[in-house]
């Protein structure tokens, strides 16, 4: 199985909270919520 990340669906905006579900039929499903981002401490090497 291949799951798509967007590269035939298309991108799109979204606010926080916002919630998905991507059903996989009887190999389960995924739930996701939005959450605000929270910054970055520091730098990245």
């Amino acid at each position: 199985m291949y799951v798509t990340t967007g590269a035939a669906t298309g991108i799109h905006d979204i606010l926080a909270g916002q919630r998905s579900r991507i059903s996989f039929g009887r190999w389960g499903s995924l739930h996701c919520e939005t959450v605000p981002a929270r910054g970055i401490v520091g730098t990245i090497a």
